[in-house]
């Protein structure tokens, strides 16, 4: 079973003011995946390293976001890796 893992860093710097969320899960190669991810579309991400380990960065911009759309890109970033 692959595992995944969603990480919200905490205590960042000043100019780095609020939350982060990044996604990982075993076996998938960040630079490859956003790769797939942005060919289709589906939302804006980076690469980010989080104590060392290569993470995939969500950049939630809109103040209108809501959990709805945050579990769908979820969902279609679970459709690219299966």
């Amino acid at each position: 079973m692959q595992q995944e893992s969603v990480v919200r860093a905490r205590n960042l710097p000043p100019d780095q003011a609020g939350e982060m969320v990044c996604f990982t899960r075993e076996g998938v190669v960040p630079a490859t995946f956003l790769a797939a991810l942005h060919k289709q579309q589906i939302a804006w991400m980076s690469e980010a390293r989080l104590g060392g380990i290569p993470v995939i960065r969500a950049c939630i911009t809109s103040f209108k976001t809501t959990e709805r759309h945050i579990r769908w890109v979820v969902d279609e970033m679970n459709r690219l890796i299966e």
